[in-house]
């Protein structure tokens, strides 16, 4: 697959070819060759702006890739005791304060649970209440 920078740089070479055909007498002198070097000036500054379209659009698909990876990976260091999501330990077993499992399974997002007294956690984002010992 073609890198942008190379295509970038050879729709510059066929600028300065359009514009150097504009040097030559006989073009010069010809409405009708003007005018085709002139669409051909204009496509290729169409096709710089699509490609520079198309970089800012790599970059974006680029970042959504990290971010899934990371989501990946981090839901693959979780795991899920008496209804609730921990981190895991090297030994596979639950550390750590709970995430709320509403949130984490509806929208991916880990948020730590907080105790609210002694016998309830809640999440300081969907507001929803748990007990603290599911059992």
């Amino acid at each position: 697959m073609t890198d942008i920078a190379t295509i970038m740089t050879s729709l510059s070479t066929a600028g300065s070819v359009a514009k150097s055909l504009l040097d030559i007498k006989s073009i010069s002198e010809s409405a009708e060759a003007r005018l085709a070097i002139a669409e051909l000036q204009n496509t290729i500054a169409d096709s710089r702006s699509e490609v520079a379209d198309l970089k800012d659009d790599l970059m974006i698909k680029d970042e959504m890739i990290r971010t899934l990876k990371e989501k990946i990976s981090k839901g693959a260091k979780l795991v899920r005791h008496n209804e609730m999501y921990f981190d895991a330990g090297e030994d596979g077993k639950p550390i750590g304060d709970p995430y709320c499992p509403r949130c984490l399974e509806a929208a991916d997002l880990h948020v730590h649970l907080v105790r609210s007294n002694a016998d309830y956690v809640n999440c300081p984002n969907c507001e929803k209440v748990f007990p603290r010992d599911p059992n």
